[in-house]
C-alpha cells in the first residue's frame, strides 16, 4: 500500500513536469500537460494485489485517460498503444523495456493521441528493431500530443523514436540517447513539435535527429556528442541554444524556409552549419570554434555554407575553418558584424550576386575595405569576381552569451 501511495505521488509529479507545445502559430511557449481527466491508475510489477505482470496486459485493460505505472524491473515485451494513456516507469535507471533478439520492426508501436511515455530505459541493441514507432490513429488525420520525456534510449543500427505519420504538438524532451550506427529521432510532416533538453551520444556513425517537412518546430537545449547532428527541412524552424561537440556534421537543412538559428555552440565540428537552397534564415550569435589545444583535425571544412536568398548571417564567431563563410548560388543575403579569426580563408563566394558584407571583423583591425573573392564556378581559379566589406570592424565583437574563452 505504501509503495502505491509513493507511486501515485510520483505520477502526479511527472504529469506536472511533462510539457506540450501550445497549438497554433509557433511562439516557443510550452504548458503543463497535467494528469489526464477522470483516469484510473493501473500497476505493473511490484507486489501489490491485483497488479499486472505484463505492461501490455495493463494497456489492454486500460481506457482513455488511465495511467499505467510500471515498477522497477526488466520487461521483455513488444507494446502496442492505441489508447490515450500515461505510461510511467518508476525510474528510468531501474525500469527496463528490453527488446529480444527475435523482435522485429519496433519495441513500442504507438497509434493514438494524447500519450505519454516517461521513466524508462528502452533498449533495442540487436539491430533492425526501432524502439518507438508512431503511426497515425485510424480515426484521425494527425497523431497529436505525443509526449516522450525522461527516458534513456539505447539503439543499434536503427531508430530510437520514429514519428512517421503526420503529427502535431509532439514533445520529445529530457531523454538520453545512446546511438550505434542509427538515428535518435525521426519526424516526418510534424507540426508544432518540440525537441528539447535531450542528450545524444554515438559510438559509431550515429545521427541525432532527422526532421522532414516539419512546420513550426523547435530544436533547443540539446547536447550532441560524437555523432552527426540535425538534418532536415521544412518551414518556421527554430534551432537555438544547442551544443554540438565532435559532430560529424552539425546542422544541415535543405530547402527550408523561415529559420531562426541562434545561440548554438559548434565545437570541434566538421561542416558545422550548412543550409542548402534555404530562404529567410537568420543565423545569429552562434559560436563555431575549434580550439587549438583540443582540435581533432587542423581545421573544419566550412563554418557556414549557404545557398539561397534573403538570409542573414550576423553576430557569429567563426574560428579555425578552411572557409569561414562560403556562399554558393546565393543572392540578396546579408553578412554583417561577424567575428572571423584564424580561418584559412575567412569568406568566399561562387555564382552569387547582390549580397551585402558589412562591419565584419576580419581577423585583424582594418582601415581599408576588405575584398571578398569569388568566382562563377567552384573550379574556376581565384580570383574571378570580388565584393567588398566597405566598413570592416576594427575589433572583435563581444558575445556575452558565450564562454569568456571563446575569443582567445
Amino acid at each position: 500500500m505504501e509503495r502505491k501511495k509513493l507511486a501515485t505521488a510520483m505520477i502526479c509529479l511527472l504529469c506536472g513536469l511533462l510539457i506540450i507545445p501550445v497549438g497554433g502559430a509557433f511562439s516557443g511557449e510550452i504548458k503543463s500537460l497535467g494528469p489526464l481527466r477522470d483516469g484510473h491508475t493501473l500497476y505493473v510489477g511490484g507486489s501489490g494485489p491485483g497488479n499486472y505482470t505484463t505492461i501490455q496486459a495493463a494497456i489492454n485493460a486500460s481506457t482513455d485517460g488511465d495511467t499505467i505505472f510500471v515498477y522497477s524491473g526488466i520487461y521483455h515485451e513488444q507494446l502496442y498503444i492505441l489508447k490515450s494513456i500515461h505510461l510511467i516507469g518508476e525510474s528510468k535507471n531501474t525500469t527496463f523495456i528490453d527488446a529480444l533478439a527475435s523482435y522485429r520492426d519496433c519495441l513500442i508501436l504507438v497509434e493514438g493521441n494524447n500519450i505519454i511515455v516517461s521513466g524508462f530505459t528502452l533498449q533495442a541493441n540487436y539491430g533492425n528493431t526501432s524502439i518507438i514507432s508512431a503511426d497515425g490513429p485510424w480515426n484521425s488525420s494527425y497523431l497529436g500530443d505525443l509526449n516522450i520525456s525522461g527516458n534513456i534510449f539505447s539503439v543499434n543500427k536503427s531508430t530510437a523514436i520514429g514519428i512517421y505519420a503526420p503529427s502535431k504538438s509532439c514533445v520529445i524532451a529530457d531523454n538520453i540517447f545512446y546511438i550505434n550506427d542509427g538515428t535518435g529521432i525521426i519526424i516526418y510532416d510534424g507540426r508544432d513539435c518540440v525537441i528539447s533538453g535531450n542528450s545524444f551520444t554515438s559510438t559509431n556513425y550515429g545521427m541525432a535527429a532527422h526532421l522532414g517537412a516539419v512546420e513550426n518546430c523547435i530544436f533547443t537545449n540539446n547536447v550532441i556528442n560524437d555523432c552527426s547532428g540535425l538534418f532536415g527541412g521544412g518551414r518556421n524552424i527554430t534551432i537555438t541554444k544547442n551544443f554540438f561537440t565532435n559532430a560529424t556534421q552539425g546542422i544541415s537543412l535543405q530547402g527550408a524556409q523561415t529559420i531562426q538559428l541562434s545561440n548554438n555552440t559548434l565545437f570541434n565540428g566538421w561542416d558545422p552549419i550548412e543550409l542548402d537552397y534555404c530562404h529567410n534564415a537568420t543565423i545569429t550569435f552562434n559560436s563555431i570554434n575549434n580550439p587549438v589545444a583540443s582540435q581533432k583535425t587542423p581545421y573544419s571544412y566550412i563554418g557556414i555554407r549557404l545557398s539561397g536568398g534573403g538570409n542573414i548571417i550576423s553576430h557569429n564567431l567563426i574560428r579555425y575553418c578552411t572557409f569561414g563563410v562560403y556562399l554558393e548560388h546565393c543572392y540578396e543575403n546579408i553578412v554583417s558584424k561577424n567575428t572571423f579569426k584564424n580561418n584559412r580563408v575567412h569568406a568566399r563566394f561562387t555564382d552569387s550576386t547582390f549580397n551585402v558584407w558589412n562591419q565584419n571583423y576580419w581577423g585583424r583591425p582594418r582601415i581599408l575595405p576588405k575584398p571578398i573573392f569569388g568566382s562563377k564556378h567552384m573550379d574556376q581559379p581565384w580570383p574571378g569576381f570580388f565584393e567588398f566589406d566597405w566598413h570592416p570592424a576594427k575589433k572583435p565583437y563581444v558575445f556575452p552569451m558565450l564562454n569568456k574563452n571563446t575569443l582567445i
